[in-house]
């Protein structure tokens, strides 16, 4: 059964389960992220204190920082980027080879392009 209406966001799903709304602030400077999180605490606590406490008006705020690894949604924590890989499946020797083509792939197209500019240059005379 979901709850009363709260105008905040609901994370409920279709079986009543419930999980607090993660915000991850990953643009902008240091004290703009810092300022939006604030504002983002300040209109939950709002809600909070209107609506009595209902569970959905809480939220969490992530900003993260240079040293935080991968944020599994699934989980809500930090896990290490050998978990990563492995969830993911990718072999870094594969990643960094599949790199090397799409560059010389790039550069092959923009000789191409470079090449077409040219006659369509030479049309014009």
């Amino acid at each position: 059964m979901r709850p009363k209406e709260c105008g905040c966001f609901c994370a409920y799903d279709y079986n009543s389960a419930f999980t607090i709304p993660n915000i991850i602030i990953n643009h902008g400077d240091n004290k703009t992220r810092q300022q939006f999180k604030n504002a983002i605490l300040k209109r939950s606590e709002e809600f909070l204190d209107k609506y009595d406490g209902l569970e959905c008006c809480k939220t969490n705020v992530i900003i993260p920082n240079k040293s935080d690894s991968w944020l599994s949604l699934d989980e809500n924590k930090w896990v290490s980027d050998e978990l990563v890989k492995e969830m993911v499946g990718i072999d870094e020797n594969e990643l960094v080879n599949a790199l090397k083509e799409l560059t010389e792939s790039v550069k092959e197209l923009k000789a191409e392009v470079s090449e077409i500019k040219k006659k369509i240059c030479l049309s014009d005379l």
